[in-house]
């Protein structure tokens, strides 16, 4: 049957709390869609809008939430938002079925029989609470607080902050964050000395990415969106390039001037060809260079040995034969490539790979920013600024929290360099090992490992071992399944919160998240849970924690951000000018008389914002030994990486599987979080013409020479797993490589997502890149036979 608009109303929560999907077409769409018969439609009530922030992913965008009585019914982009100024991509369009998606969990749940086996009992939160302070207790009174891990789907903000307080205070050093980290900021980690990067996208003339995922997701979607806009047509007359460097036509790739089809893996030595042509031809900025750069020539250190410095290195090593012979790129096209980026007004390179080389990648395409002198420069890569957030006062410890504190983090196993950050994925190994100590008591927020981590099976396993496992997801996905307990989570329309900016973002930002409705069911902020296990252990836990509850805490950060006197509350698109003149002079704009006031403007307009404290004109500074951008250390006798081509490794020999395989985000799944949204599922593969499902995608003329059709069922195999999909012939796929999407292939997560498709991971070799600990998700062969 067709559904008319008051059923598509009743679908997207109109009338239900739970309305379903599976059984008739929604007409437009295709979608199947099952209407239960208790539904009632709502009675008609006032309308009226309100201001909040996105959290379907960290990309920090306003909405405005239209009700209709108590129900909300629509969500739009906030045009007085300075990240997305209306903009709003498709995952906070579906935020409704996240709402009212009939798979949520109502209450707390105590698993009643064996791990994984579905079998739960429903407790009270006053129960639920008991159990855990129960068990926390206990691990403190056998004097092993830091065998408390906690997994957190963000790193920053309010909610992150409570965690790590909580932590600190209970005596664990074991935050891991669970989110993706960009081999750019390792890169910028050791040669400028920081990893705060963000980039000025809509001032630059010409950027050249290498297989970052630029419009299809990466950091904040529809900032990226509306920065590629400005640089394209922002500027009458002066339309800036887009040149988009990987082995597949992605959706960045498709909106460029060029694509450049890449063999996997070879970012780095094209980037390092590039770097020969502009040494070769003198098309640097040699001022730059000479200034502001340490290791560019040749030098002799403390102990009388001569070093080779990155010109020789690159002039050396880098020939374009050898560079067009290892990366598939002719060298014709390096040679344009060097000359077109170094000739730009405003040049900028970036890089996105995950292979297992990807920092020194990363390094190699961070030198041609440097060679062209566009760090701290307008067009260029900039350092994010630090706004007026406040911090809170330092945690008083107990002696068990000391020496808690002082123990080892269990992530350590694979830190290979300072700049390695958390491991999610070596935490399996730690809990494997029991080394440097076995863990006791997992707890996981906001993150979902035994989905989405590359060694997932050795992640279950891992899992298996751990004493007590605790889950604040709303949904019952993966981890949660296997959860001894399971707190859920508000959905980010039923709480109070804040969204810092997003990484790479030119000002200080910080979204307000307010509840735009009641809670629907017997959830709880997690914040406040950890308030009140707080309060439950008592001492010096207790009183880390003054607030009574996560909205008091909230108003105690904005507050000091307001006593500040920096920034403003964001309304509108041409205050930026005004806002710097003002605070330039000592005037804030506009001016609040008391904190009540803007507290009250903020809940009207959603967001604060600093643009004054945006980077402007060229700005030099590393926090480097030398005080310069380092091609190499200057630190004598430490072995430092030095910007150059490692071949990747990968999984499998190339005659039994002659593929590379490359896994990829497409925004509208991510990693897996948006595949219980039926909206999402819809616009998962309109390239191929997919939706609900997996594809491998794939050449035309690898397809002929096997055999393969397209849509035909195909095994795709690796020497770690093999999955069962439909083959899709793409135009977009090199020779010699295959592609799966990310995101499918769940069994758990509800009726939406349960069941559908393969999930990649499950053909991944388990590699690392040796420098920062990312795992290597570029690493592994396969080969495709029929079904």
């Amino acid at each position: 049957m067709k559904v008319d608009r008051r059923d598509f109303l009743k679908i997207i929560g109109v009338g239900s709390t739970a309305a379903a999907v599976s059984g008739c077409t929604f007409q437009g769409l295709g979608t199947a869609l099952q209407l239960t018969q208790e539904e009632k439609y709502p009675e008609p009530g006032p309308e009226s809008w309100v201001a909040s922030t996105c959290g379907q992913c960290f990309g920090g965008c306003g909405i405005l939430v239209r009700k209709i009585a108590e129900r909300a019914v629509k969500i739009e982009g906030n045009p007085a938002n300075p990240v997305n100024r209306a903009g709003l991509c498709p995952l906070g369009q579906s935020s409704l079925q996240l709402l009212y998606n009939p798979d949520r969990i109502k209450q707390p749940l105590l698993r009643a029989g064996q791990r994984g086996e579905g079998k739960w009992e429903t407790i009270d939160w006053d129960k639920a609470i008991s159990i855990l302070s129960g068990r926390l207790k206990e691990i403190r009174q056998k004097g092993e607080p830091h065998t408390l891990v906690l997994v957190s789907g963000k790193e920053r903000g309010l909610l992150s902050g409570i965690f790590q307080r909580f932590l600190e205070a209970y005596g664990s050093p074991n935050f891991i964050s669970g989110a993706p980290r960009d081999p750019m900021d390792i890169a910028r980690r050791i040669m400028e000395g920081t990893e705060r990067s963000t980039y000025d996208l809509e001032n630059a003339t010409y950027i050249l990415s290498f297989g970052l995922n630029l419009l299809d997701g990466w950091r904040s979607p529809v900032r990226q969106m509306r920065a590629y806009a400005n640089m394209r047509q922002g500027r009458p007359g002066r339309r800036g390039r887009l040149i988009q460097v990987e082995s597949r036509l992605s959706v960045t790739a498709a909106n460029a001037d060029e694509w450049a089809p890449i063999n996997p893996g070879t970012e780095g030595v094209l980037a390092l060809g590039l770097a020969h042509v502009m040494i070769r031809e003198e098309l640097y900025d040699k001022d730059f260079v000479r200034r502001h750069t340490f290791g560019f020539e040749d030098r002799v250190d403390e102990k009388g040995l001569w070093l080779a410095g990155f010109k020789t290195v690159v002039m050396e090593d880098y020939t374009l034969d050898r560079v067009a012979k290892i990366t598939g790129v002719g060298a014709d096209r390096v040679m344009r490539l060097g000359r077109d980026f170094a000739s730009a007004e405003k040049p900028l390179a970036l890089f996105g790979g995950r292979s297992s080389n990807s920092s020194f990648s990363a390094m190699a395409v961070h030198s041609l920013n440097a060679l062209v002198g566009n760090i701290g420069a307008a067009g260029g890569a900039l350092t994010e600024p630090r706004g007026p957030l406040p911090s809170w006062p330092a945690v008083a410890k107990d002696g068990l929290a000391q020496k808690g504190q002082a123990m080892p983090r269990v992530d350590q196993a694979r830190k290979r360099e300072p700049s390695a950050g958390n491991g999610l994925e070596s935490l399996a190994d730690a809990i494997l090992s029991a080394k440097p100590y076995p863990v006791q008591a997992l707890l996981v927020h906001g993150a979902n490992p035994l989905f989405t981590a590359s060694n997932r099976k050795k992640m279950a396993a891992a899992v298996m071992k751990v004493p007590f496992l605790v889950s604040f997801s709303p949904f019952v996905d993966e981890t949660a399944a296997f959860s001894d307990l399971i707190l859920p989570d508000h959905i980010y329309l039923e709480k109070w919160d804040d969204e810092p900016g997003p990484r790479g973002l030119p000002f200080p930002y910080i979204g307000l998240r307010q509840p735009v409705v009641e809670p629907l069911y017997q959830s709880r902020h997690s914040g406040d849970v950890f308030l009140a296990l707080a309060g439950e252990l008592g001492g010096e836990l207790a009183k880390a924690f003054p607030w009574k509850d996560v909205k008091e805490c909230l108003l105690d950060r904005f507050k000091r951000i307001y006593e500040s006197g920096a920034g403003t509350v964001a309304e509108g698109e041409f205050e930026a000018p005004w806002i710097k003149f003002l605070e330039e002079r000592g005037w804030r704009y506009p001016a609040t008389a008391t904190f009540e006031e803007f507290w009250e403007k903020l809940q009207a307009k959603g967001s604060w914002w600093d643009p004054a404290a945006a980077r402007g004109g060229e700005t030099r500074g590393f926090m480097t030994p030398s005080g310069k951008f380092e091609f190499t250390s200057s630190k004598a006798g430490r072995r430092q990486p030095f910007p150059r081509y490692e071949a990747p490794r990968f999984s499998g020999d190339e005659k039994s599987y002659p593929f590379y395989l490359n896994v990829y985000t497409a925004l509208a799944l991510g990693e897996g979080s948006g595949a219980n949204q039926p909206f999402l599922q819809e616009i998962v593969g309109p390239h191929v013409n997919m939706h609900w499902d997996s594809w491998v995608e794939m050449n035309p003329e690898t397809a002929r020479r096997l055999g393969i059709k397209d849509g035909q069922w195909v095994f795709v195999e690796s020497p770690s797993g093999k999955v069962k999909t439909r083959a899709k012939i793409y135009l977009g796929t090199m020779p010699g490589v295959v592609n799966i999407p990310l995101g499918q292939g769940h069994t758990a997560f509800g009726r939406w997502a349960k069941g559908r498709g393969v999930n990649p991971l499950d053909l991944i070799g388990e590699d690392y890149d040796q420098m920062s600990g990312l795992a290597a998700l570029l690493s592994t062969r396969v080969k495709v036979y029929k079904a």
